[in-house]
């Protein structure tokens, strides 16, 4: 799909030569961003307000006297609370109270205790680690899988991306933190999936390509799991027709788990920080290494 673009209103059809600095918002998509930054033959900064920047990075790799920052660490309690809310509401079986009462039905559902559940946390950066000391203060055991070694005292049990299975199998609630990159892409697919305990919930706050969805779907009908909550999908907007809005064990929130009025304007104030820095010619602070393996957080 072509992208037009304007400046002051105006359509422009070649290249925007006087822009320097990119303001990144949500909104730009790896589409806009191809199509985007060969006409800025000038660019020498992006700032990201999203902290995941695989699609930039993609599209900057091979390309010199470029920099690029974020929000790194912004979001991080907001996510953590987002993905505890979305653990409550399938532990206590809100949607099935909420559909009860549309139906002016009483009936007294038994819910699952969250202490001593196991939660399964696949990436431990930033949102992970948030999460971690969450669900301990919870009483909820720990298992953590991340590509490096971590001391963190909320996790019980750490393993490497190697023993994920281990993981997968002892989980309660299995929540993907981690980054895109060329390693996790597609990284829970049918094996994965069907390690998985039958009364457990998948849930995804962090790229929807680490899932391949036709095997989740597949998975989600025949009751491999219990079912998963699902904030980010490979495409997005996910499209009308699609199939998951149909499942019943599925709870879609629409790339949500970031957004809250407060973090806008965290998120700008750092852009203005950095954009006086820039200014200055100073070190611009949330650099961002070109590196696919450490573009998220």
């Amino acid at each position: 799909e072509n992208i037009s673009f304007s400046v002051n209103g105006k359509l422009v059809n070649g290249e925007i030569s006087d822009a320097e600095v990119l303001l990144a918002s949500w909104a730009l998509n790896r589409n806009i961003v191809t199509q985007l930054l060969p006409r800025l033959p000038n660019l020498k900064w992006i700032h990201s307000e999203m902290t995941g920047v695989d699609h930039i990075v993609s599209v900057l790799q091979g390309r010199n006297g470029v920099f690029l920052t974020n929000v790194v660490n912004v979001y991080s309690k907001r996510i953590a609370e987002f993905i505890l809310s979305l653990i409550f509401m399938v532990s206590k079986r809100l949607p099935e109270h909420i559909a009860l009462q549309r139906r002016r039905r009483w009936i007294s559902l038994p819910s699952k205790e969250l202490h001593n559940a196991t939660i399964g946390i696949i990436g431990l950066g930033n949102i992970g680690s948030e999460l971690a000391k969450r669900v301990k203060a919870l009483g909820m055991k720990v298992i953590a899988m991340d590509k490096e070694p971590s001391n963190n005292e909320a996790v019980d049990i750490f393993v490497a991306p190697q023993q994920i299975n281990t993981l997968l199998s002892q989980a309660d609630y299995v929540v993907l933190c981690c980054s895109l990159n060329d390693q996790t892409k597609g990284m829970i697919g049918k094996e994965q999936l069907s390690m998985m305990k039958k009364d457990a919930y998948l849930i995804n706050v962090a790229r929807g390509a680490l899932i391949q969805e036709d095997f989740l779907l597949f998975a989600l009908r025949e009751g491999w799991m219990k079912g998963a909550c699902l904030d980010v999908f490979e495409d997005e907007p996910l499209p009308f027709n699609d199939p998951f809005y149909k499942m019943d064990n599925v709870i879609i929130t629409h790339h949500s788990a970031f957004n809250s009025k407060e973090v806008l304007l965290e998120c700008f104030d750092i852009f203005l920080k950095n954009l006086g820095r820039y200014i200055k010619k100073v070190e611009l602070i949330n650099r961002v290494s070109f590196d696919l393996q450490n573009a998220q957080e």
